[in-house]
């Protein structure tokens, strides 16, 4: 089990171990990547889309929970905790964006 972890927390780092040893650096992200910053520029970027279309199928299901709840405070409060928790999911995401472009320095595509 621990090799498997130790495997999993190098994946980031193997397209500079290839740029290293000569490899090519081709990745599922994009062509070309030459380090570990712009490598992970490419995972956000990924992960911002993935959310993005996660956090409005949430919305969408929260809205047919309210919408269906015909009075039942239960069932309102579950709709409202939803949205609440998208919201703050999308905060938290756009704040590590904005942390990886400008505190770490790392620019998006």
């Amino acid at each position: 089990m621990k090799k498997i972890l130790l495997l999993i927390s190098l994946l980031p780092f193997l397209p500079g171990i290839a740029k290293a040893q000569g490899w090519s650096t081709n990745t599922d992200f994009g062509t070309g990547v030459d380090n570990f910053g712009v490598y992970l520029s490419s995972i956000m970027t990924w992960v911002t889309r993935i959310a993005g279309g996660i956090a409005l199928l949430m919305f969408i299901y929260a809205g047919y929970l309210y919408l269906t709840s015909r009075g039942d405070t239960s069932q309102i409060e579950e709709a409202k905790n939803i949205i609440i928790g998208v919201i703050v999911g999308i905060l938290l995401l756009f704040t590590a964006e904005i942390l990886l472009q400008n505190v770490v320095g790392i620019r998006g595509n």
